[in-house]
């Protein structure tokens, strides 16, 4: 089988094997190398440019190529057929999309300034700034041969204890953490939830010491991807960071990116280029700028056009396009972030 080498300027060259007749524009999309293709391979735009350095590919002289630079080895990726083992080099303008993340800082009273300025005014337009979670620091008695309580009932008896409800919640995910953290931590812990009423849901059980109860908001624009994280108890900005929206290497507008979705394997492509692409490395840096963990995030909140939503949760998108262009859906509470293996509380919605 023909190998292929992408020589990415300024990165290490990734290899892959292929079969002869295979796009390269795809091959690059299949080894996770960026080449911007706005019109998504459609020949129309000229901007997935690379340049054969050796080897051969079944191609014509576009009109976006003139013939000096087509002897000089230069192709559109979209319109070249692998015949055997070949080399292209990728400028590093060819992965611009991926414009470098960044993380406000927010030791700038500007930046702070601007949010204050902002939550004040919701504030005055009568918005209530509260919510149910609630970070509860327990310290149990440990068990004894005398006192051979289950783990779930001495942390439940405890929090009813101190919040006052009646009925406790304990999911699987934090049920197959809870035996090793009380004995990590000898019975002191701080558990993270929601109240819902009469009731407490558990969401999450850490060290004492961790307490923070984290909101994470994320606007997915078509180019753009922008998000905070916030301390739901006190209301102050932990974080704000930005960066390019991975999935642009699959076309500059939603229509393009809808008929990507439709090719076989579209959908998870384009899912994985905003969420582990995108999405999870900006999570990462600003959980490290703001010192907490992942798991301290129990609320998420995604705004985005429709078709942007359904490309971020995998759900099919050529009906949005189609008339009468109905959408799978505009909102969906229930959705949660373990859903999506957002790196956040599994629990969070």
């Amino acid at each position: 089988m023909p190998k292929v080498v992408f020589q990415i300027e300024g990165a290490n060259p990734v290899e892959i094997t292929c079969s002869s007749g295979d796009n390269l524009l795809e091959l690059a999309r299949r080894a996770n190398v960026a080449i911007d293709a706005p019109c998504s391979g459609n020949g129309s735009c000229g901007k997935c440019r690379v340049k054969l350095v050796e080897g051969e590919v079944e191609s014509r002289i576009p009109r976006h190529i003139t013939e000096e630079e087509y002897e000089a080895g230069w192709r559109l990726s979209c319109n070249c057929k692998v015949l055997g083992d070949c080399t292209v080099f990728v400028p590093d303008i060819a992965s611009a999309y991926q414009s470098r993340m960044k993380t406000a800082d927010l030791s700038s009273p500007k930046e702070i300034a601007i949010f204050e300025d902002c939550q004040n005014s919701l504030k005055a337009s009568g918005i209530a700034f509260e919510n149910q979670f609630r970070a509860v620091v327990l310290d149990m008695a440990e068990p004894t041969v005398d006192d051979t309580m289950p783990d779930n009932e001495r942390l439940s008896w405890a929090l009813q204890e101190a919040l006052g409800v009646e009925k406790i919640e304990i999911p699987f995910a934090v049920m197959v953490k809870l035996a090793s953290t009380l004995r990590t931590y000898n019975f002191h812990v701080c558990v993270k939830g929601e109240l819902r009423g009469d009731s407490f849901l558990c969401m999450e059980i850490s060290a004492p010491e961790d307490t923070a109860i984290v909101g994470c908001a994320i606007d997915i624009g078509t180019t753009t991807v922008t998000m905070v994280l916030t301390d739901l108890t006190s209301g102050k900005l932990l974080a704000k960071g930005s960066s390019g929206n991975g999935q642009i290497r699959y076309g500059a507008d939603v229509i393009n990116r809808i008929i990507e979705q439709g090719r076989e394997g579209g959908k998870k492509k384009l899912q994985d280029a905003i969420i582990k692409e995108t999405l999870n490395p900006i999570i990462a840096n600003l959980c490290k700028t703001a010192n907490i963990s992942a798991r301290s995030i129990l609320r998420l909140c995604v705004a985005a056009n429709t078709t942007m939503n359904h490309l971020f949760v995998g759900v099919d998108a050529e009906p949005v396009r189609m008339e009468p262009y109905i959408p799978s859906f505009f909102g969906w509470e229930g959705l949660t972030a373990g859903d999506l293996k957002l790196p956040a509380n599994p629990l969070a919605k």
